[in-house]
């Protein structure tokens, strides 16, 4: 940085070399008001390094809260991924029932056709009596039709089985999208709905977002470090340095001196 101050090398009467007039006085107050107004401007400088260190705390902050959010998540999808296993647990049930629906159906289609041939027997019985044969015969239809019916349920119950455990499956594949970013052990597809929206990829993003206010933090500290003004006098020489604070000069109107305080800073 150039210096503003030129130096008057003032010296005692009954010399003239250096008179107290207006051109030495006015290079003295250009000087100060120069100084002055640098120390105004690295002020703000400052001012503005501080605002901008409190906004990287609060990013930080909000990073962190981020962090918390995306463990929560995690946590539900942990939830949402038992409660699949409960479905598939539940559907592997159903479809046990099913199969045991379809052994009572093959045995109702057995006890029809042993039914059937009492019904035979009966009819060649009930020869002898009409009366007797017909409700024979009403009996065994009746048989018929509830066989057909166990029949029908028991493959309904079947297919809803099946339906069951399609469903429970999916809803595991996408549990562990949500929860991983991955479907059946291979990472999801651009396509896919939780590509960019599962707990891992947030997680990532969270800890990315505390390291780079992390870093911002670190830069400011060292730039408030690197331009602290300071300006002092050197006592030896007599000059003035650009080290911090802030001075206040005049002239001595009696011996012609240069005097100089420490002002408010």
């Amino acid at each position: 940085m150039n210096r503003t101050y030129r130096r008057i090398n003032w010296e005692n009467e009954p010399s003239t070399a250096t008179p107290l007039d207006e051109d030495n006085l006015n290079q003295m107050d250009a000087a100060l008001y120069e100084i002055d107004g640098r120390v105004v401007e690295n002020r703000t400088l400052i001012e503005g390094l501080q605002n901008y260190e409190v906004r990287a705390a609060q990013a930080a902050a909000e990073a962190e809260a981020s962090a918390r959010e995306a463990d929560a998540s995690q946590t539900a999808a942990a939830i949402s991924e038992s409660n699949a296993k409960t479905s598939e647990t539940e559907a592997a049930l159903s479809a046990a029932n099913a199969l045991a629906s379809e052994d009572n159906a093959k045995a109702s289609e057995d006890n029809a056709k042993t039914s059937e041939i009492a019904a035979a027997t009966s009819e060649t019985n009930a020869r002898t009596s009409e009366e007797h044969s017909a409700d024979i015969e009403d009996h065994v239809i009746e048989l018929e039709e509830n066989c057909e019916s166990f029949s029908l349920s028991a493959g309904q119950s079947s297919i809803n089985a099946s339906r069951s455990a399609s469903s429970s499956n999916n809803y595991a594949l996408d549990s562990e999208a949500a929860a991983r970013g991955t479907r059946n052990g291979q990472a999801v597809t651009t396509q896919d709905e939780f590509y960019n929206d599962n707990s891992y990829y947030w997680s990532l993003q969270a800890k990315d977002s505390a390291e780079r206010a992390e870093d911002a933090v670190e830069a400011i500290e060292e730039a408030v470090e690197e331009n602290v003004p300071n300006v002092i006098v050197d006592f030896v020489t007599g000059h003035l340095m650009w080290q911090g604070g802030r001075f206040n000069f005049l002239v001595n109107n009696n011996n012609g001196h240069l005097m100089w305080e420490v002002g408010s800073v």
